[in-house]
């Protein structure tokens, strides 16, 4: 059992909410929509530093990269999933 001064002291701190289930679930939306509006605020934000950071920056590409619509070559020794059955 739980002593009426311990519950007390759990309802007045503000853990349990007060109130209407309408203004319950209002109070949660908008605590919802800032977190959310935040964390997106630092996805993109650090997405562009990223794509500023790693962007090309002149010069000559000394890297053997493939080009647009060449087919990579090599490879590993990829097995099929029915030869591993077998």
């Amino acid at each position: 059992m739980i002593p009426d001064s311990t519950a007390a002291s759990v309802l007045q701190s503000g853990l349990v909410p007060q109130g209407t289930r309408v203004q319950v679930f209002s109070e949660i939306y908008w605590v919802f929509l800032g977190l959310g509006t935040l964390v997106g605020a630092v996805v993109i934000g650090y997405m562009l530093y990223n794509a500023y950071k790693y962007s090309y920056q002149g010069g000559v590409d000394e890297e053997d990269r493939p080009k647009l619509g060449e087919v990579p070559t090599g490879g590993g020794k990829a097995r099929s999933c029915s030869s591993r059955w077998v």
